[in-house]
Protein backbone atom coordinates (compact mmCIF):
# COMPACT_ATOMS: atom_id res chain seq x y z
CA UNK A 1 0.00 0.00 0.00
CA UNK A 2 1.41 3.51 -0.86
CA UNK A 3 2.91 5.43 2.05
CA UNK A 4 0.72 8.53 1.48
CA UNK A 5 -2.45 6.52 1.76
CA UNK A 6 -1.19 4.72 4.86
CA UNK A 7 -0.38 8.03 6.52
CA UNK A 8 -3.83 9.44 5.62
CA UNK A 9 -5.59 6.34 7.03
CA UNK A 10 -3.58 6.57 10.24
CA UNK A 11 -4.68 10.16 10.75
CA UNK A 12 -8.33 9.29 10.18
CA UNK A 13 -8.13 6.41 12.66
CA UNK A 14 -6.62 8.70 15.29
CA UNK A 15 -9.40 11.26 14.74
CA UNK A 16 -12.14 8.62 15.08
CA UNK A 17 -10.46 7.24 18.20
CA UNK A 18 -10.39 10.74 19.65
CA UNK A 19 -14.11 11.26 19.00
CA UNK A 20 -15.01 7.91 20.57
CA UNK A 21 -12.93 8.75 23.64
CA UNK A 22 -14.77 12.07 24.04
CA UNK A 23 -18.16 10.29 23.80
CA UNK A 24 -17.07 7.84 26.49
CA UNK A 25 -15.97 10.70 28.75
CA UNK A 26 -19.34 12.44 28.32
CA UNK A 27 -21.15 9.19 29.03
CA UNK A 28 -19.06 8.67 32.17
CA UNK A 29 -19.91 12.17 33.40
CA UNK A 30 -23.62 11.44 32.86
CA UNK A 31 -23.49 8.33 35.00
CA UNK A 32 -24.88 8.70 38.56
CA UNK A 33 -22.34 9.16 41.28
CA UNK A 34 -21.98 7.01 44.40
CA UNK A 35 -23.28 3.98 42.50
CA UNK A 36 -26.81 5.37 42.49
CA UNK A 37 -29.28 3.23 40.53
CA UNK A 38 -31.23 4.82 37.72
CA UNK A 39 -34.64 3.38 36.78
CA UNK A 40 -36.04 4.17 33.36
CA UNK A 41 -39.65 5.35 33.49
CA UNK A 42 -41.59 4.57 30.35
CA UNK A 43 -44.89 6.22 29.51
CA UNK A 44 -46.93 4.37 26.89
CA UNK A 45 -48.90 6.68 24.60
CA UNK A 46 -51.28 5.52 21.92
CA UNK A 47 -49.93 6.77 18.58
CA UNK A 48 -52.06 9.03 16.44
CA UNK A 49 -53.10 7.12 13.33
CA UNK A 50 -56.21 9.11 12.43
CA UNK A 51 -56.60 12.82 11.87
CA UNK A 52 -58.21 14.65 14.81
CA UNK A 53 -57.85 11.60 17.03
CA UNK A 54 -57.41 12.25 20.73
CA UNK A 55 -54.39 10.52 22.22
CA UNK A 56 -54.82 9.25 25.78
CA UNK A 57 -52.08 8.32 28.17
CA UNK A 58 -52.65 5.46 30.58
CA UNK A 59 -55.41 3.76 28.59
CA UNK A 60 -55.21 0.80 26.25
CA UNK A 61 -57.45 0.15 23.27
CA UNK A 62 -60.15 -2.11 24.68
CA UNK A 63 -62.91 -4.24 23.16
CA UNK A 64 -65.87 -4.85 25.47
CA UNK A 65 -68.51 -7.29 24.26
CA UNK A 66 -71.99 -7.00 25.79
CA UNK A 67 -74.47 -9.86 25.45
CA UNK A 68 -77.81 -10.92 26.89
CA UNK A 69 -78.05 -14.04 29.00
CA UNK A 70 -81.82 -14.17 28.56
CA UNK A 71 -84.02 -12.49 25.96
CA UNK A 72 -84.49 -8.72 26.41
CA UNK A 73 -82.19 -8.63 29.46
CA UNK A 74 -81.02 -5.18 28.35
CA UNK A 75 -77.70 -5.55 26.49
CA UNK A 76 -78.45 -2.61 24.21
CA UNK A 77 -79.62 -0.42 27.10
CA UNK A 78 -76.49 -1.22 29.11
CA UNK A 79 -74.27 -0.66 26.04
CA UNK A 80 -75.69 2.82 25.50
CA UNK A 81 -75.69 3.73 29.20
CA UNK A 82 -72.10 2.53 29.63
CA UNK A 83 -71.06 4.58 26.60
CA UNK A 84 -72.82 7.62 28.04
CA UNK A 85 -71.08 7.18 31.39
CA UNK A 86 -67.60 6.67 29.91
CA UNK A 87 -67.88 9.51 27.43
CA UNK A 88 -69.62 12.04 29.69
CA UNK A 89 -68.29 11.31 33.17
CA UNK A 90 -64.78 10.14 32.23
CA UNK A 91 -64.35 12.18 29.05
CA UNK A 92 -63.17 9.22 26.97
CA UNK A 93 -64.19 8.80 23.34
CA UNK A 94 -66.30 5.67 23.05
CA UNK A 95 -67.33 3.66 20.01
CA UNK A 96 -70.68 1.84 19.92
CA UNK A 97 -70.63 -1.14 17.55
CA UNK A 98 -73.73 -3.11 16.58
CA UNK A 99 -73.17 -6.04 14.22
CA UNK A 100 -76.13 -6.79 11.91
CA UNK A 101 -77.00 -10.18 13.39
CA UNK A 102 -80.51 -9.22 14.47
CA UNK A 103 -82.72 -6.40 13.29
CA UNK A 104 -80.78 -3.14 13.90
CA UNK A 105 -81.84 -1.19 16.99
CA UNK A 106 -79.41 1.59 17.83
CA UNK A 107 -79.78 3.66 14.64
CA UNK A 108 -83.49 4.08 15.37
CA UNK A 109 -83.09 4.34 19.17
CA UNK A 110 -80.68 7.27 18.83
CA UNK A 111 -82.84 9.01 16.21
CA UNK A 112 -79.86 9.22 13.88
CA UNK A 113 -82.07 9.82 10.84
CA UNK A 114 -83.66 12.89 12.47
CA UNK A 115 -80.31 14.12 13.83
CA UNK A 116 -78.83 13.99 10.33
CA UNK A 117 -81.89 15.72 8.90
CA UNK A 118 -81.62 18.56 11.44
CA UNK A 119 -77.86 18.89 10.97
CA UNK A 120 -77.99 19.05 7.18
CA UNK A 121 -81.26 20.92 6.72
CA UNK A 122 -82.98 18.37 4.52
CA UNK A 123 -80.57 15.48 3.93
CA UNK A 124 -80.87 12.36 6.07
CA UNK A 125 -78.76 10.16 3.77
CA UNK A 126 -75.34 11.18 5.08
CA UNK A 127 -74.88 8.19 7.36
CA UNK A 128 -72.04 5.83 6.46
CA UNK A 129 -73.25 2.33 7.37
CA UNK A 130 -70.06 0.37 8.02
CA UNK A 131 -71.87 -3.00 8.26
CA UNK A 132 -73.48 -2.52 4.84
CA UNK A 133 -70.19 -1.46 3.26
CA UNK A 134 -68.50 -4.55 4.69
CA UNK A 135 -71.39 -6.83 3.67
CA UNK A 136 -71.19 -5.51 0.10
CA UNK A 137 -67.39 -5.99 0.01
CA UNK A 138 -66.78 -2.30 -0.58
CA UNK A 139 -63.45 -0.71 0.39
CA UNK A 140 -63.85 1.01 3.76
CA UNK A 141 -63.46 4.77 3.61
CA UNK A 142 -61.54 6.47 6.41
CA UNK A 143 -62.88 9.18 8.73
CA UNK A 144 -66.52 8.33 8.02
CA UNK A 145 -67.56 7.75 11.63
CA UNK A 146 -70.84 9.34 12.71
CA UNK A 147 -70.16 10.98 16.07
CA UNK A 148 -71.84 13.17 18.65
CA UNK A 149 -71.52 13.73 22.40
CA UNK A 150 -68.07 12.07 22.50
CA UNK A 151 -69.46 8.84 21.04
CA UNK A 152 -69.21 7.26 17.59
CA UNK A 153 -71.73 4.86 16.07
CA UNK A 154 -70.68 1.96 13.86
CA UNK A 155 -74.16 0.54 13.47
CA UNK A 156 -76.37 -0.61 10.57
CA UNK A 157 -78.68 1.88 8.91
CA UNK A 158 -82.14 0.34 9.33
CA UNK A 159 -83.34 2.30 6.26
CA UNK A 160 -81.19 0.12 4.01
CA UNK A 161 -81.86 -3.43 2.88
CA UNK A 162 -81.50 -5.92 5.77
CA UNK A 163 -78.19 -7.77 5.96
CA UNK A 164 -79.05 -11.46 5.68
CA UNK A 165 -75.72 -13.07 6.59
CA UNK A 166 -72.89 -12.13 8.88
CA UNK A 167 -69.74 -14.13 9.57
CA UNK A 168 -66.59 -13.96 11.68
CA UNK A 169 -64.43 -12.28 8.99
CA UNK A 170 -67.03 -9.54 8.57
CA UNK A 171 -67.19 -9.11 12.34
CA UNK A 172 -63.43 -8.59 12.53
CA UNK A 173 -63.59 -6.02 9.72
CA UNK A 174 -66.33 -4.11 11.53
CA UNK A 175 -64.45 -3.95 14.82
CA UNK A 176 -61.28 -2.82 13.08
CA UNK A 177 -63.01 -0.44 10.66
CA UNK A 178 -62.26 2.57 12.86
CA UNK A 179 -59.51 3.33 15.36
CA UNK A 180 -60.84 6.71 16.42
CA UNK A 181 -61.85 5.59 19.93
CA UNK A 182 -59.85 3.68 22.55
CA UNK A 183 -62.99 1.96 23.93
CA UNK A 184 -65.20 -0.20 21.71
CA UNK A 185 -68.52 -1.38 23.15
CA UNK A 186 -69.87 -4.23 21.01
CA UNK A 187 -73.57 -4.98 21.45
CA UNK A 188 -74.37 -8.52 20.25
CA UNK A 189 -77.80 -8.78 21.89
CA UNK A 190 -78.84 -12.39 22.49
CA UNK A 191 -76.33 -13.78 20.00
CA UNK A 192 -73.36 -14.83 22.11
CA UNK A 193 -73.57 -18.29 20.56
CA UNK A 194 -73.71 -17.00 16.97
CA UNK A 195 -70.75 -18.25 14.90
CA UNK A 196 -69.56 -14.69 14.18
CA UNK A 197 -69.53 -13.91 17.90
CA UNK A 198 -68.21 -17.23 19.19
CA UNK A 199 -65.11 -16.93 17.01
CA UNK A 200 -64.51 -13.42 18.29
CA UNK A 201 -64.61 -14.21 22.02
CA UNK A 202 -60.95 -15.27 22.45
CA UNK A 203 -59.78 -11.82 21.31
CA UNK A 204 -62.18 -9.80 23.47
CA UNK A 205 -60.82 -7.96 26.53
CA UNK A 206 -64.01 -7.96 28.60
CA UNK A 207 -67.27 -9.90 28.15
CA UNK A 208 -70.32 -8.57 29.99
CA UNK A 209 -73.27 -10.96 30.22
CA UNK A 210 -76.46 -9.09 31.09
CA UNK A 211 -78.99 -11.00 33.18
CA UNK A 212 -82.64 -10.20 33.83
CA UNK A 213 -83.32 -11.73 37.28
CA UNK A 214 -86.86 -12.80 36.32
CA UNK A 215 -86.24 -16.35 37.44
CA UNK A 216 -88.65 -18.08 35.03
CA UNK A 217 -86.75 -16.68 32.04
CA UNK A 218 -83.44 -17.61 33.66
CA UNK A 219 -84.43 -21.24 34.20
CA UNK A 220 -85.67 -21.44 30.62
CA UNK A 221 -82.12 -20.60 29.48
CA UNK A 222 -80.26 -22.98 31.82
CA UNK A 223 -78.37 -24.57 28.92
CA UNK A 224 -77.00 -21.15 27.94
CA UNK A 225 -75.89 -20.56 31.53
CA UNK A 226 -73.98 -23.85 31.47
CA UNK A 227 -72.28 -22.78 28.23
CA UNK A 228 -71.33 -19.35 29.58
CA UNK A 229 -70.00 -20.80 32.85
CA UNK A 230 -67.92 -23.29 30.88
CA UNK A 231 -66.37 -20.41 28.92
CA UNK A 232 -65.74 -18.53 32.17
CA UNK A 233 -64.07 -21.57 33.75
CA UNK A 234 -61.88 -21.86 30.68
CA UNK A 235 -60.47 -18.38 31.27
CA UNK A 236 -62.70 -16.16 29.17
CA UNK A 237 -63.02 -12.68 30.80
CA UNK A 238 -66.75 -13.08 31.52
CA UNK A 239 -68.56 -10.96 34.11
CA UNK A 240 -72.25 -11.14 34.96
CA UNK A 241 -74.18 -7.88 35.26
CA UNK A 242 -77.66 -8.16 36.73
CA UNK A 243 -80.04 -5.65 35.17
CA UNK A 244 -83.47 -4.58 36.48
CA UNK A 245 -82.41 -5.42 40.03
CA UNK A 246 -85.12 -4.88 42.65
CA UNK A 247 -85.89 -5.75 46.27
CA UNK A 248 -88.04 -8.73 45.30
CA UNK A 249 -84.94 -10.61 44.09
CA UNK A 250 -83.28 -12.80 46.72
CA UNK A 251 -79.65 -11.70 46.57
CA UNK A 252 -78.13 -14.86 48.05
CA UNK A 253 -80.33 -17.26 46.09
CA UNK A 254 -79.64 -15.49 42.80
CA UNK A 255 -75.89 -15.46 43.44
CA UNK A 256 -76.06 -19.21 44.10
CA UNK A 257 -77.95 -19.66 40.84
CA UNK A 258 -75.19 -17.88 38.88
CA UNK A 259 -72.58 -19.73 41.00
CA UNK A 260 -70.61 -16.46 41.28
CA UNK A 261 -70.98 -12.90 42.49
CA UNK A 262 -72.19 -10.49 39.79
CA UNK A 263 -69.84 -7.68 38.82
CA UNK A 264 -72.67 -5.16 39.26
CA UNK A 265 -76.40 -4.85 39.83
CA UNK A 266 -78.21 -2.23 37.76
CA UNK A 267 -81.35 -1.13 39.64
CA UNK A 268 -84.67 -1.30 37.84
CA UNK A 269 -85.46 2.05 36.24
CA UNK A 270 -88.87 3.69 36.48
CA UNK A 271 -90.56 2.80 33.20
CA UNK A 272 -91.92 6.33 32.89
CA UNK A 273 -88.37 7.69 32.78
CA UNK A 274 -87.08 4.89 30.56
CA UNK A 275 -89.87 5.19 28.00
CA UNK A 276 -89.59 8.98 27.92
CA UNK A 277 -85.87 8.74 27.16
CA UNK A 278 -86.50 6.24 24.40
CA UNK A 279 -89.35 8.28 22.92
CA UNK A 280 -87.04 11.32 22.80
CA UNK A 281 -84.19 9.28 21.25
CA UNK A 282 -81.96 9.80 24.28
CA UNK A 283 -79.70 7.45 26.19
CA UNK A 284 -81.41 6.78 29.56
CA UNK A 285 -78.68 8.11 31.85
CA UNK A 286 -78.44 11.36 29.93
CA UNK A 287 -81.39 12.04 32.25
CA UNK A 288 -79.98 13.12 35.64
CA UNK A 289 -82.62 11.21 37.60
CA UNK A 290 -81.64 7.96 35.89
CA UNK A 291 -77.92 8.78 36.10
CA UNK A 292 -78.16 9.07 39.88
CA UNK A 293 -79.59 5.56 40.03
CA UNK A 294 -77.30 3.65 37.67
CA UNK A 295 -74.02 5.56 37.32
CA UNK A 296 -72.64 3.93 40.49
CA UNK A 297 -72.87 0.39 39.05
CA UNK A 298 -71.62 1.67 35.68
CA UNK A 299 -68.59 3.06 37.51
CA UNK A 300 -67.90 -0.41 38.95
CA UNK A 301 -68.18 -1.98 35.50
CA UNK A 302 -65.94 0.48 33.68
CA UNK A 303 -63.31 0.39 36.44
CA UNK A 304 -62.29 -3.14 35.43
CA UNK A 305 -60.96 -1.95 32.06
CA UNK A 306 -60.23 1.78 32.60
CA UNK A 307 -57.41 3.02 34.82
CA UNK A 308 -58.57 4.50 38.13
CA UNK A 309 -56.85 7.82 37.43
CA UNK A 310 -59.67 8.63 35.02
CA UNK A 311 -62.32 8.52 37.73
CA UNK A 312 -63.62 11.21 40.05
CA UNK A 313 -62.51 11.05 43.66
CA UNK A 314 -65.10 12.75 45.86
CA UNK A 315 -63.53 12.67 49.30
CA UNK A 316 -62.29 15.18 51.86
CA UNK A 317 -61.80 18.64 50.44
CA UNK A 318 -62.96 17.47 47.01
CA UNK A 319 -66.55 17.56 48.30
CA UNK A 320 -66.35 21.35 48.37
CA UNK A 321 -65.14 21.66 44.79
CA UNK A 322 -67.65 22.94 42.26
CA UNK A 323 -68.89 20.67 39.49
CA UNK A 324 -67.04 22.72 36.85
CA UNK A 325 -63.79 22.49 38.80
CA UNK A 326 -64.20 18.74 39.22
CA UNK A 327 -64.68 18.36 35.49
CA UNK A 328 -61.62 20.53 34.88
CA UNK A 329 -59.61 18.26 37.17
CA UNK A 330 -60.74 15.22 35.20
CA UNK A 331 -59.60 16.81 31.96
CA UNK A 332 -56.20 17.49 33.48
CA UNK A 333 -55.92 13.84 34.51
CA UNK A 334 -56.76 12.72 30.97
CA UNK A 335 -53.67 14.52 29.60
CA UNK A 336 -54.98 14.29 26.10
CA UNK A 337 -53.51 15.93 23.01
CA UNK A 338 -55.41 16.84 19.87
CA UNK A 339 -53.74 16.62 16.48
CA UNK A 340 -55.34 18.71 13.77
Amino acid sequence: MPTAICGHSSAVIKEIDSLISKDIEVADEALPQNNMRVENKVKIINKVVTKNKIVYTGIDNTNVLIANFNKCAGATTITLCLAEYISKELGILTSIIEPPIDKPTIFHWMGIKDRLFEASGNNSNGFYSYPHEIFNNNPIKSNMEYSFDNKTFLVPDYQKEPITEWNYDQMIKLINASNLCPINLIDVGSNIEHEAVAGLLPSIDVILVIVDPFITNCVRDNSRLEHILELKNNGYPIHFVVNKWNKAVDDKAFKNYLTCKPLARIPAIDLNLLYRSNFNANIPNSNNDIAEIINGPLNNISSIFINREFFKIDSGKDNNISASDKFSNILKKLKFLRKG
